[in-house]
């Protein structure tokens, strides 16, 4: 009996145990939407997390929906990037349709970090005058050179782009600190760059170009920011006054341009494909007479305000007197040959995740600008990659990768002037004559010029930081760059007095950089900030540049040095 009674109740605390079991085990599917909470649009990659430690459990698709399912009673937290989570904790027997509305995240002086001297600070606790530009606010402007995208947007920050060209680089002047003075002359003269400093993932980047090195003929070359993406960039911050100088030594003496690439933060892996075709349009530009308008303009004005003799003289005139004139009926409007609305496209393929421990980010760029000035154009093909391991709280490694390839067309023109298409709008389209034209070169060297030019761009990075001490934090960072940079032109003999001409421009520089650094940040009275930063910096750049010029080649079949000069042997020569 006695038995009995203990395989019953042995019996029943299974039952019971089994009944807490299948309690514990239901499951629940919730569903519904998650919007953003100012524009009501989609939240789409934003991802949906419970447990302790939070494990991701599902995302947004792309409609705005969500659907997971979890034990009952689990709470779920809603997570995007730059946006508040919102935590839900689920009741039994509670509703299982959830919408939630997430709010961007408000940017102030204590959550803004910002670098000061290569180290990471909250905006409150830094002096002297600065405005960050976030990557969202760059995102949607396609445009060849980023740093064009800031004008209007920083106070005090002047940008010139002194060729018009797509992807050049330009003047940039901050709070007034700009020059008149002008290199080079002609169609190759251009402003005297007082640039400021730029700084990319803190590492300084060396702006000059070979035109600083007495190439005038290079004009200012192309940008070293338009070889990175837009789509790439997670902040640009500006320092102006007296404060980049003292952080940055001399070369901060126009001020400095710090700029934060984007690092990888999606719990589950993200690949975001973004392509943009856009539309560069032709300003409204002079109204031009062509044939016989501007025949009969000319008429009207000689009846209106010439003299008697001038009005005699009309009908000796043949090209006025004579309105089925060749000019007449081969008019041209040279502003329509010059200037064109030109369609533009841009792809971009972004891949990140990772966790606090592990993260990584890799970008491949494609963008092509053609300028609406005849012959120019800038194009850009673009990888990179990045990492970052923290094994624990106090270390920390990340790695770098960037490459890019960047064809660029010119013009006739490498500088402030394009004489030819500056003078197109008073050009008159019935003198001087086509045969004019061909003699003196000025519309053909601007349309029949052939140009391969461009950079090609490689940067490789390495840094590792440990935290010592609370407070006290010892960096390394190794940086190189290797920039190449080549130019070949050539002009046809009809577009250069009848003699061809060829020209190659060749340049390298690399650069290695490397900074050891041991910062110390304290605290006191929570009113009084102590920073204290010891430095190492090392610094070397090699730097060739080489340019041929031959000029009077005998033909167009010939874009070589081949020792011939066409002018002193026009009489008859041998090959």
């Amino acid at each position: 009996m006695r038995k009995q009674i203990i395989l019953l109740s042995i019996f029943f605390s299974c039952i019971f145990l089994c009944k807490d079991l299948m309690a514990q085990a239901k499951k629940v599917t919730v569903r519904g939407t998650v919007t953003d909470a100012a524009s009501n649009e989609p939240m789409v990659g934003a991802y949906i997390s419970t447990g302790v430690p939070l494990k991701v459990i599902g995302d947004v698709k792309a409609n705005g929906s969500y659907s997971v399912t979890v034990d009952e009673g689990a709470t779920l937290q809603f997570s995007y990037v730059s946006y508040d989570s919102q935590v839900i904790k689920l009741k039994v027997g509670g509703p299982t349709v959830i919408n939630i509305r997430l709010k961007e995240t408000q940017n102030n002086l204590q959550g803004d970090v910002v670098i000061r001297g290569y180290v990471k600070r909250t905006r409150e606790t830094t002096t002297g005058a600065s405005y960050i530009v976030s990557g969202k606010e760059v995102q949607d402007n396609p445009v060849g050179n980023v740093e064009q995208l800031l004008q209007g947007k920083v106070a005090g920050l002047n940008i010139q782009n002194n060729t018009g060209a797509p992807g050049m680089r330009g003047s940039t002047n901050i709070r007034g600190l700009s020059t008149i003075s002008v290199t080079g002359t002609g169609e190759s003269a251009y402003l005297q760059p007082t640039s400021p400093l730029y700084v990319i993932d803190g590492v300084p980047m060396d702006a000059d170009k070979a035109s600083e090195f007495g190439f005038d003929q290079q004009g200012p070359g192309v940008s070293p920011l338009s070889l990175i993406p837009q789509e790439d960039i997670a902040s640009i911050e500006v320092l102006k006054d007296a404060t980049a100088t003292a952080l940055y030594g001399s070369r901060g003496a126009y001020g400095v341009i710090l700029i934060q690439t984007i690092r990888g933060k999606s719990e589950i892996p993200q690949v975001r494909y973004t392509s943009q075709y856009y539309v560069s349009t032709v300003p409204k530009l002079r109204e031009t007479y062509g044939g016989s308008s501007e025949r009969d303009f000319k008429i009207s004005q000689i009846e209106r305000y010439g003299q008697f003799s001038d009005k005699y003289n009309i009908s000796n005139t043949p090209f006025l007197s004579d309105s089925l004139n060749a000019f007449y009926n081969n008019s041209t409007d040279w502003q329509d040959i010059f200037y064109s609305n030109q369609f533009n496209t841009t792809h971009n393929v972004n891949l990140d995740g990772g966790d606090p421990v592990f993260n990584y980010k890799t970008n491949i760029g494609y963008f092509s600008q053609n300028g609406i000035i005849a012959n120019t154009g800038f194009e850009r093909y673009s990888l990179s990659m990045n990492m970052e391991f923290k094994p624990s709280n106090r270390l920390r490694f990340f790695g770098q990768v960037r490459g890019s390839i960047a064809p660029v067309k010119s013009g006739s023109g490498t500088g402030v002037l394009q004489r030819v298409v500056a003078g197109s709008a008073g050009r008159s389209s019935l003198l001087p004559g086509p045969s004019f034209l061909l003699a003196t070169s000025d519309v053909l060297t601007t349309l029949q010029i052939r140009e391969s030019a461009g950079p090609r761009n490689i940067n490789a990075q390495m840094e590792a930081s440990y935290e010592i001490l609370p407070g006290m934090q010892a960096t390394t960072t190794v940086n190189y760059d290797y920039i190449t940079e080549t130019s070949d032109r050539f002009l046809p003999a009809a577009a250069n007095n009848q003699f061809a001409s060829v020209t190659n421009f060749s340049s390298y520089a690399s650069t290695l950089y490397s900074r050891n650094n041991v910062s110390y940040v304290k605290t006191l009275n929570e009113s009084h900030n102590l920073f204290v930063n010891l430095f190492s910096e090392i610094y070397v750049r090699n730097n060739q540049e080489e340019m041929v010029s031959l000029q009077r080649l005998p033909n167009d079949q010939f874009e070589g040095p081949l020792g011939y000069d066409g002018y002193f042997s026009r009489g008859g020569g041998v090959l």
